[in-house]
């Protein structure tokens, strides 16, 4: 067993400790998955802890070199660093160590990263310094910090990046608490743009909390520290990976589900962190938080978040774009970073309508729909096919009168229950988009299959009574034939664009980031 597989082994049998014991094969049964070697090992730690108590007190896999250079000095105020004179230090991780220097060649202030004394010489992660470099590097956006170079003085890698002052996210939780909803909707909007260009980039960040995200004196925001980021686009990395399969990086507060269990991972861990620190900026608390780090990863893999307090501006709509985030299965959260990016400033600019309402006096409802004119031609093309439906319905039951047999029967029962179900579902889809649009487009995706089956059965059975009464009635069975044909046209045609133009664009303009 390797080190990183130990680590594993110690968080899963830790965890496994704080369940109820009721709950603890079925915990350890999806943490596990099917790594029964992985089952095997935790299970025997907690049958040995049980008799005897906990043993893994000391670090069983810490090399003699890394113990020795973890009591080595850090680099002082003022020592040389190749070209960068080191100021101050600014921070420190689990691997590395951040510095203020001073870029003596360019006179620029530069934050100078390098791997903590305690893994000098540990080549595993020396790597992922490399191409955590690399990762930064391939990304250029006003949300993520800048990198410059990566140097090697002395044996020992150093990432030269962009300086940004101004404080944590974490520290102005500390300081001021949840944000206001204006400010969290533009911080939110600033981050998920910066995650949504990594993305597209083939990059996830894996290791997103309020520590990694700085806002700038000028209020803008920057994610730092791609150190646990891992490329999953082939052409950028040459098939690299900043880590093996199956072993557990990153902050456990703030990991996913998939990224516990140390299966596969994707940008949906990065969507997941996301909805974790849209929570935590909105009320001041971590959405899972339990009583100790490892009833916190516990609570992760089982429970949902409570919901958010009704005294939060617009915590309806908001909540339901959180749920989504931290959905436990990766296929129910956003399929898209630019989908989530879309709902964040549909809900952006709800509150802004909110807000010049209450100006003026009035008392629109947060979240209500856009009403432009791509709106309303939607919402007017809804109710022709509601009054089509209800027409056609009428005239299966006139059909009836005229021809009244078992297959004119038939067609009008299947007329009025199509009828039905579209009806409803149209008309669902109605109220979404007036009263509640941040939830639209995950409510399109869910009904729009139904939908379209109804219009193609609709449509064939209009045809179908057309030609029940051709013999009898040539001009009703012709235009009958004509209403199915246009229909045909009109939900194959005409209706998409209208629905992209209408729940895709923001006044006029279609929205940015659209792509990751």
């Amino acid at each position: 067993m390797n080190p990183d597989q130990w680590q594993r082994v110690q968080e899963l049998f830790h965890i496994a400790l704080e369940q109820d014991p009721a709950k603890r094969e079925a915990f350890l049964d999806q943490a596990c998955g099917d790594d029964r070697a992985l089952r095997q090992e935790v299970s025997s730690l907690i049958a040995a802890h049980q008799k005897g108590g906990s043993f893994l007190e000391t670090r069983e896999y810490e090399s003699d070199s890394q113990k020795k250079a973890g009591a080595a000095a850090l680099h002082a105020p003022g020592q040389s660093v190749g070209p960068y004179r080191i100021v101050r230090q600014i921070g420190r991780g689990g691997m590395g160590v951040v510095y203020l220097a001073e870029d003596t060649r360019l006179g620029r202030q530069v934050a100078l990263k390098a791997l903590s004394p305690e893994w000098l010489g540990d080549k595993e992660r020396e790597q992922r310094l490399r191409l955590e470099a690399r990762a930064a590097a391939a990304l250029s956006h006003p949300s993520i910090a800048t990198v410059y170079a990566l140097e090697e003085f002395e044996g020992r890698l150093y990432i030269a990046s962009e300086f940004v002052r101004g404080r944590t996210l974490r520290a102005e939780l500390a300081q001021g608490g949840p944000l206001p909803f204006g400010t969290l909707l533009e911080v939110g909007l600033d981050i998920a743009q910066g995650l949504a260009a990594a993305h597209t980039q083939g990059i996830v960040h894996r290791d997103l909390k309020p520590e990694n995200i700085l806002r700038s004196e000028s209020g803008g925001i920057k994610i730092l520290d791609f150190g646990l980021a891992r490329m999953i686009a082939p052409e950028a990395v040459s098939g690299e990976r900043l880590t093996a399969s199956g072993m557990i990086l990153g902050t456990p507060a703030y990991m996913s589900p998939e990224q516990l269990q140390g299966r596969e991972l994707d940008f949906r861990c990065d969507i997941f962190t996301f909805g974790v620190l849209l929570y935590e900026l909105a009320c001041g608390a971590h959405p899972f938080e339990g009583q100790t780090p490892l009833s916190t990863a516990a609570r992760i893999l089982e429970a949902d978040p409570p919901p958010l307090p009704d005294q939060i501006a617009g915590s309806s709509q908001l909540d339901q774009i959180i749920r989504r985030c931290v959905r436990k299965k990766p296929a129910e959260r956003y399929g898209s970073t630019a989908e989530l990016i879309r709902e964040l400033e549909a809900l952006r600019s709800g509150a802004a309508k909110l807000s010049s309402a209450a100006v003026a006096g009035g008392r629109p409802a947060l979240g209500q729909s856009d009403t432009g004119p791509h709106t309303r031609w939607w919402e007017v093309h809804q109710i022709g096919v509601l009054a089509l439906y209800a027409l056609m319905a009428l005239s299966a039951w006139k059909v009836k009168e005229w021809k009244p047999n078992a297959l004119s029967l038939l067609l009008f029962f299947a007329v009025v229950v199509c009828a039905a179900i579209n009806g409803t579902l149209r008309s669902h889809l109605l109220f979404i988009a007036r009263f509640s649009r941040p939830a639209m487009t995950r409510q399109m995706r869910r009904v729009q299959p139904w939908i379209r089956r109804c219009d193609w059965i609709f449509t064939l059975l209009v045809l179908a009574i057309a030609l029940n009464i051709a013999g009898q009635r040539h001009v009703i069975a012709a235009l009958l034939a004509a209403v199915a044909i246009g229909y045909l046209i009109v939900f194959l045609v005409i209706e998409p664009p209208t629905t992209t133009a209408a729940f895709s664009k923001r006044g006029g303009k279609r929205a940015k980031s659209s792509s990751a």
